[in-house]
């Protein structure tokens, strides 16, 4: 996915601290990527 790692994965993005303990995402990071991830992520019909 583009928006965590390509090549390298980096530790900070713009100013928002990507990564807590090695291998989570902090809570703002995916505040932000929260946006990108809901407007491409597959609907399912509820019912």
């Amino acid at each position: 996915m583009p928006w965590l790692c390509r090549a390298t994965c980096p530790y900070v993005v713009g100013n928002v601290l990507v990564y807590h303990h090695n291998n989570h995402l902090t809570t703002a990071y995916s505040t932000m990527l929260a946006p990108l991830l809901y407007s491409r992520l597959p609907r399912v019909a509820a019912g």
